[in-house]
């Protein structure tokens, strides 16, 4: 619905407001909790879903009807055989497949074992991901007025600070040191979606575009789970230590991995007005 060249601002402005509602909804919902308790908390929680969908109705008029004249299953084959002719596309989902489930292992279940420990419990770990909360909306801020001529090289570069965060949690860092970090990551990765779904949507074809989108979607977090699963047994066998430096260099591993794809290096952003 926004001309090519007020995507990238128009995909930052979106996540300077959904990041402040993060923000703002976790300090509401510990206060609701606070006050009134779990039950009234989520009741409010429901009622905001409620709120969404009808925001979400008003612009119905917006969509497009079907008009491909395929089936479903159709589509889907259309949209894969779309999907794996951008080299580029395949090399950021098979490495941010790798990616996430390093970070959703780390971020979920090791560093809170991590806090539980060395850093005061929920209070330390809560606030780490606060700071990193906050690094969310200052990269989608920042996303908005930055302008990156191989964008997803740039935003694999920026990637790396993840497996440095990572770094300070295996050699426990002060508390502190810890929250940088994680605020350095969170502008990081803001950063890198901002770009990832502009170059989608600048270079993959509108009709195409949601169908691509749903395998970048499925690709990307379809090993989430198992980095879950993993995570903790990881701590049982080899320790907290040697838990995060595996995490580390799988995540340095996977990012590497999609920088030897000479068409994700190359991808130049495109210039405003152009198709």
């Amino acid at each position: 619905m926004v001309d090519d060249g007020h995507l990238q601002p128009a995909n930052a402005y979106v996540s300077v407001a959904s990041n402040a509602g993060l923000i703002v909804g976790s300090a509401v919902g510990g206060l609701l909790v606070a006050l009134f308790g779990s039950g009234v908390a989520i009741m409010v929680d429901s009622a905001s879903f409620l709120v969404a969908g009808f925001l979400v109705f008003t612009f119905r008029h917006a969509s497009k009807p079907h008009t491909s004249g395929e089936s479903m299953l159709g589509d889907l084959t259309h949209g894969w055989r779309i999907f794996i002719s951008y080299k580029w596309v395949v090399a950021i989902v098979l490495s941010f497949s790798v990616a996430i489930m390093v970070i959703r292992g780390v971020e979920e279940v090791m560093g809170p074992v991590l806090a539980n420990e060395s850093y005061g419990g929920p209070a330390g770990w809560a606030f780490v991901l606060g700071s990193m909360s906050v690094g969310l909306l200052i990269g989608a801020v920042v996303a908005s007025k930055i302008h990156a001529s191989r964008p997803l090289l740039f935003g694999m570069i920026i990637s790396f600070a993840f497996p440095l965060w990572v770094l300070s949690l295996a050699f426990t860092a002060p508390l502190l040191v810890v929250a940088i970090g994680a605020l350095v990551w969170g502008i990081a990765i803001e950063l890198f979606m901002v770009l990832w779904f502009t170059a989608l949507q600048t270079h993959i074809p509108r009709e195409a575009l949601s169908r691509v989108s749903a395998y970048d979607a499925m690709g990307s977090l379809m090993f989430g789970p198992i980095g879950l699963a993993l995570a903790g047994p990881l701590i049982a066998f080899v320790g907290l230590k040697t838990g995060f430096l595996i995490a580390a260099g799988i995540m340095v591993l996977a990012l590497v991995g999609g920088l030897f794809s000479k068409s994700l290096r190359g991808l130049r952003a495109v210039p405003s007005g152009s198709e």
